[in-house]
């Protein structure tokens, strides 16, 4: 039970577990935390494919949701992306635009 806990939370709030194998292990740390625009970015290929085999966009972009939270400009970015999920025919320009505003964020 306790997985699924750690797991569910990571899920929720990944930003803020990515030091965990610093803090617990004693791992080497990380020269520089992956940004969530390159998170972002670093989905679209699989996006991509998953578009091109009949699936819907929301299949894929409904787990970015939870990637930014408790910052400047986090719900209005939660709500664009939201939106991907009642156009039917949302494609890579939501995830692309997603991306350019998280950039633009400085995240």
């Amino acid at each position: 039970v306790d997985a699924v806990m750690v797991g569910r939370a990571a899920y929720e709030q990944p930003f803020a577990w990515a030091q965990v194998d610093e803090l617990l292990l004693g791992a080497e740390p990380r020269a520089e935390q992956p940004k969530p625009s390159a998170v972002v970015r670093g989905l679209m290929p699989y996006a991509d494919a998953q578009l091109a085999s009949g699936q819907r966009l929301w299949a894929v972009a409904r787990h970015l949701v939870k990637l930014l939270q408790g910052v400047p400009g986090a719900r209005e970015w939660r709500h664009q992306l939201c939106r991907a999920e009642t156009q039917r025919d949302a494609g890579m320009e939501v995830l692309e635009r997603a991306a350019s505003e998280l950039e633009a964020l400085g995240y």
